[in-house]
């Protein structure tokens, strides 16, 4: 049975050093297979669709004010459209690609790309393909996980997830973490979420409240 599937992407340009989003693209298929299949598929035509692509503006809730508050754009940040997006899951792209189409399905297999200054910048997207060492913030703690997990559930659940490739990565900011001021911790997250970063952030959206015990970590499915 056919489905549909859609390249989206991320339409940004460069404004002070910062990756500033201001509009979303989108290509649609429609394919039969599995959902890996259907994966590969519309990342073998990243470049064609890219070329074809609608664009749309982004909601009305995303805009970015001048310091003198006169000028409104419809645009954000990557890393800060990073978050949300991790955050809300699906909402942003219900709300700028698929409320433009009825029979849209509810759930359906995407593969986002980021545009920058008219380049295609492709993500490292390491969660399916190598484990990572991870800290888990949730509130004042920050706990470290010793060994490597690919897609890893804790208990109780943290506010933010944070990968890295390595387990000395990992040690260090989970010490800048617990002990840097709070501007530096700052700076990190945003080098962290920003374009091209070997480092996977995840925003959880069912948060549990901070416990000072120990973090039961497994490996999820």
């Amino acid at each position: 049975m056919k489905e549909w599937c859609v390249n989206i992407y991320l339409i940004a340009k460069t404004f002070k050093g910062l990756a500033i989003i201001g509009g979303v693209g989108s290509t649609w298929h429609e394919r039969d297979g599995s959902e890996q299949d259907k994966v590969e598929f519309l990342q073998s035509q990243v470049e064609n669709d890219r070329r074809k692509a609608k664009v749309y503006q982004l909601p009305e809730r995303l805009v970015m004010v001048d310091v003198e508050g006169t000028v409104r754009e419809r645009m954000i940040t990557y890393p800060s459209f990073q978050l949300l997006s991790q955050q809300e899951q699906m909402k942003v792209y219900e709300e700028t690609v698929f409320k433009h189409f009825a029979d849209c399905p509810q759930n359906p297999v995407i593969v986002v790309t980021p545009i920058l200054d008219g380049k295609i910048k492709i993500e490292a997207t390491m969660d399916f393909e190598k484990p990572l060492y991870w800290i888990a913030i949730n509130g004042s703690s920050c706990a470290r996980y010793p060994l490597p997990l690919f897609r890893p559930r804790l208990k109780p659940v943290p506010e933010i997830l944070i990968g890295f490739k390595t387990s000395k990565e990992a040690a260090f900011a989970q010490d800048k973490c617990l002990n840097a001021p709070i501007e530096e911790v700052r700076k990190l997250m945003e080098s962290w979420c920003r374009f091209g970063s070997d480092v996977k952030v995840v925003r959880s959206a069912n948060q549990e409240p901070q416990t000072y015990g120990p973090t039961l970590w497994t490996e999820g499915a």
